[in-house]
């Protein structure tokens, strides 16, 4: 598991890092609205993990049966 969900980990850490960055870019192309950005953000982690939550699920379930049927 922790091999797993390294990857989804290390790119919400990413992501919490280049908030600020991106911040910046965004208010230097005129959008300044924070608490939209903020939204956006926590809502795609949300959707990465979810995602990557359910892909887990299915591999598991397939290795399972896998290492069952032998």
């Amino acid at each position: 598991m922790t091999v797993f969900f390294m990857p989804i980990t290390l790119a919400i850490i990413h992501m919490i890092f280049a908030y600020n960055i991106v911040q910046q870019i965004l208010q230097l192309l005129g959008v300044i609205n924070k608490r939209l950005m903020l939204g956006v953000s926590v809502g795609t982690s949300v959707v990465m993990v979810a995602f990557y939550g359910a892909v887990y699920l299915m591999t598991a379930k397939v290795y399972k049966n896998i290492v069952t049927r032998r």
